[in-house]
Formats: structure tokens, sequence, C-alpha cells
């Protein structure tokens, strides 16, 4: 079997593009990242709709540091992490700016 662990979806949002790429390449699976977009906007709402008309994808789902002091966006982030087809989350350190051991992101962690 042949994965490819580190794709993203075109700018539509659309996964066709990404699947015929893997038909194309005989990729068997691919694992799509989510993406924060200019406005702290991340596109993971597309990555996962995609996962789900697809078996052949699974997601990581990025962590958009600056809403990390919104005890909603954190109970979202945890709630998506327990899907079956979620298989990480992202932390872009040098997109965003923040560090690791930021005390704010403590409670994803656990």
């Amino acid at each position: 079997m042949v994965i490819d662990c580190h794709t993203h979806l075109d700018d539509d949002g659309r996964a066709e593009k990404l699947l015929r790429s893997m038909d194309d390449a005989e990729i068997d699976a691919s694992v799509v990242i989510a993406e924060t977009l200019p406005g702290d906007i991340s596109n993971a709402a597309q990555v996962l709709e995609a996962v789900r008309q697809s078996d052949r994808l699974w997601a990581i789902i990025n962590c958009v540091f600056s809403k990390t002091v919104e005890l909603k966006y954190v109970e979202e982030l945890t709630q998506l992490l327990h899907q079956e087809r979620i298989v990480g989350l992202k932390f872009y350190l040098g997109y965003e700016e923040y560090s690791a051991d930021d005390e704010r992101l403590h409670q994803l962690y656990e």
C-alpha cells in the first residue's frame, strides 16, 4: 500500500483533483492536512468533508493558535480528534509565531 502522508486540498476545497492525482501516481491513501488561511480561518471543514466522501483520505486538523483562548474552539478540536478518520492535530509554530510550551496549548495536549 502506498500512502502519501502530506497532502492538501486544492484552492476550491474539494477532493476531486487530489483523488485524480492519487490515481495517476498509484497512491492508495493520503493524509490531508488542514491549513490556516488568511484571517486565521481554517479550511478544516472542507478537509473533514473530503474525508467523509472518500475512504482513501485521512485528516490532520490544524490548530489556529489565536483561537485557543476560546473554550468552544478547544472543545471543538478535542471532539474532532476523537473521530476515527482524524489522525492528528497540526501546530504550525513558524506561521503564527508561538512556542510549543505556551500554557494556552496545555489543554490540547491533555
